[in-house]
């Protein structure tokens, strides 16, 4: 949004894809209908509060350099990846840290923005991503097994065209980085398994 050539049209469409994906969890995904319903309170409650807010958040660090905003919007998200729920059960795995270090992240980042309205969209679409984000990709994955290949394709066919908009060289990278966590990694560990060795005792 800072540094692209993105019409607001591309916003509002990613903003109500946001939406769609969001009400389907709620109607489909959620463990029950009780859930669903208390989540989509959760949802506008937060969105009248950001409605709100959007003014503050948008000017809130006017007077901070712009490179302090952009590392510690980066330092942030790191943390967030760090603590972030990939579906494996973990000591690491904090959803807390995760959500509100993404959510800083998101807020550094949309203080940059000249307009409410794009910020008050962004800050609706991070606060969904991060807080529901892992438990939707959870549900889904467990309900629909084959569609975690295709959701593969589409976001990181879809990050890495995003990152193209300002530079091909790091979208190229971003590319091959995905494929070397999700087929290499994976093939390496594989291959490592066969050369497992159980010890059950000091006799061993």
């Amino acid at each position: 949004i800072l540094h692209s050539n993105w019409s607001p049209l591309t916003l509002y469409a990613v903003f109500t894809a946001t939406i769609i994906c969001y009400l389907f969890f709620c109607t489909f995904l959620a463990p029950s209908k009780d859930v669903g319903k208390e989540h989509a309170r959760t949802i506008v409650t937060l969105f009248l509060f950001a409605y709100a807010f959007t003014p503050i958040i948008r000017t809130l660090t006017t007077s901070i350099s712009t490179d302090t905003i952009y590392s510690t919007s980066i330092i942030t998200a790191i943390i967030s990846c760090l603590f972030h729920d990939y579906g494996v059960k973990a000591p690491v795995v904090s959803y807390p840290t995760s959500v509100s270090s993404g959510l800083s992240s998101a807020i550094f980042l949309l203080s940059r923005l000249e307009e409410d309205t794009p910020t008050l969209l962004l800050l609706v679409i991070a606060f969904a991503l991060h807080a529901y984000g892992a438990v939707f990709r959870n549900r889904l994955f467990v309900i629909y097994p084959k569609f975690s290949i295709l959701s593969f394709l589409l976001l990181s066919s879809f990050s890495a065209f995003c990152i193209s908009s300002f530079s091909v060289e790091l979208a190229v990278f971003w590319a091959l980085l995905h494929v070397f966590i999700l087929f290499i990694c994976p093939l390496i560990l594989v291959l490592k398994q066969t050369g497992k060795c159980t010890i059950h005792g000091p006799w061993d």
